[in-house]
């Protein structure tokens, strides 16, 4: 009886703590765009990242844990970039780095970047202000991540090459929203974001961000936050049990939900699929006008509230306009300018000064698309992630043809599924909740307690069945 009580009880340890190799998550994290977080917890993010860079890395003598990620992410290149490996490897780089940061502090979630809310303006953008701008060829000039020496591949200072008086443009919300709708096949989706909307703002913001330590820039986080949002909103189309790997594979290899991922060799991409397995929900911007591929505007007036002090820090504000529907045109820009992998032709539109939330509101179509050439991936960057340059060519014209054909009837949106800003977001939170997890309201922060975070920082998960055959060794004793 002893044994058989004994092999039960290491039967259910084992199982208890093999049960999934991600720990089981217990509260979500809100991945918000950046412009929605209060100015504390911008400062907090900030803070966060700075304080990791001050850590060493667990892995590698003589780096930072900031620059831990860059030296994992550059010797996987080859792996994860042009291949099936794609999103689901970024979306768990994401959730490790977000742990990482939650070591420092618990409430810290990585924001995202609406980067294609001024697509047609994107000098304009508020995040310069944030982040620190851009000089050609040059260390970042201003802003919190001035003089951020970093020692990865080499030491140097952290480097962007946007030319901030170029006048190109990014793919636009409604070709994003057109090739989630066209693309139902997931290696066939996996390949259009990395070859368009992803390479394009890679190649616009130049220095490190063209290179395979592009993560050791802030930006880039905010880059991927916003390109697994698309991700998700593909999923939520397109793959509703989390279970979609079709067509992904790496150097004709196939890939499948047992695959395991480059480096983090004991996760699956069976294991990272699935958002309830890495903890985060991603927050449509509450500050914008939402405009449909229809071109309608819904737009509405916010309140934002600042939910560290309990106090209300801009009332009435209007966000910015996205693309009206307008923007199918296909432009073939030259290739890069030598410096960031940028056209420089075109015409600037209007911005105006908001006073009550003291940001910039920028709309995209004073800008004229004919005008503004579309960001050309950088040569060198397209060569380094294993690009195909007919590949490159077929898929922008893609990007036109899916919008047109939406303009047009042939592929049709499901009524809401983009404009509707809470629709989506609502059911995935659902869906968190039915499995156990806790789920804050969109306009709450991250704000998380140290006992809260302890309760989610254990290497191993517990499972049920470890529960189960630990009652049963009990009785059995007993």
């Amino acid at each position: 009886m002893k044994l058989a009580v004994l092999i039960t009880l290491t039967v259910a340890l084992w199982a208890g703590l093999t049960a999934g190799a991600l720990p089981a998550c217990r509260r979500v994290c809100q991945r918000r765009e950046w412009r929605d977080l209060s100015p504390s917890e911008r400062d907090r993010f900030v803070s966060a990242i700075k304080s990791l860079h001050s850590r060493p890395s667990p892995t590698f003598g003589g780096l930072s844990y900031w620059e831990h990620f860059a030296r994992i992410h550059e010797q996987n290149a080859g792996q994860v970039h042009n291949s099936g490996f794609f999103l689901v490897w970024h979306r768990l780089l994401l959730y490790y780095v977000e742990q990482a940061l939650q070591s420092v502090d618990p409430g810290v979630c990585i924001p995202y970047w609406d980067w294609d809310q001024t697509y047609n303006q994107p000098e304009k953008d508020e995040i310069w202000k944030w982040l620190g701008g851009s000089l050609p060829g040059r260390p970042v000039p201003d802003g919190p991540f001035k003089d951020f020496s970093v020692n990865w591949p080499n030491r140097h200072m952290l480097t962007r090459g946007f030319d901030m008086n170029s006048k190109v443009r990014l793919y636009s919300s409604s070709q994003n929203d057109a090739a989630i709708v066209s693309e139902s096949v997931y290696g066939s989706y996996s390949t259009n974001v990395e070859y368009s909307s992803h390479g394009a703002v890679h190649s616009m913001i130049g220095g490190d961000m063209i290179t395979m330590h592009s993560n050791l820039d802030p930006l880039f986080y905010l880059h991927h936050g916003k390109v697994d949002y698309l991700y998700f909103q593909w999923q939520s189309r397109h793959d509703t049990s989390f279970r979609s790997i079709g067509q992904a594979s790496v150097h004709g290899t196939t890939i499948s939900l047992t695959t395991p991922m480059p480096f983090f060799t004991d996760i699956t991409v069976g294991d990272v699929i699935d958002p309830a397995n890495t903890c985060f929900i991603y927050r449509r911007r509450q500050n914008d006008h939402a405009t449909g591929l229809d071109g309608t505007d819904d737009s509405t007036n916010t309140t934002s509230t600042d939910e560290d002090d309990g106090s209300v820090n801009g009332t009435s504000v209007n966000g910015t306009a996205t693309g009206n529907g307008t923007n199918g045109t296909s432009v073939n820009g030259t290739h890069h300018n030598g410096t960031n992998g940028t056209s420089v032709n075109g015409t600037t539109g209007n911005a105006t000064e908001d006073s009550t939330d003291n940001t910039t509101s920028v709309d995209p179509d004073e800008g004229d698309d004919d005008d503004r050439q579309l960001v050309q991936i950088d040569p060198a960057f397209a060569e380094m992630n294993g690009f195909d340059e007919k590949k490159l060519q077929q898929v922008q014209e893609d990007m036109n043809t899916f919008e047109t054909d939406i303009k047009d009837g042939k592929q049709v949106v499901p009524p809401g599924f983009f404009d509707d800003s809470t629709a989506l977001e609502e059911a995935e939170a659902n869906r968190l909740r039915s499995l156990g997890l806790e789920v804050d309201d969109a306009t709450q922060d991250n704000t998380t307690s140290s006992e809260e975070a302890d309760d989610q920082s254990g290497a191993y998960a517990i499972s049920p069945l470890f529960s189960v055959a630990f009652a049963v060794a009990v009785s059995l004793l007993f």
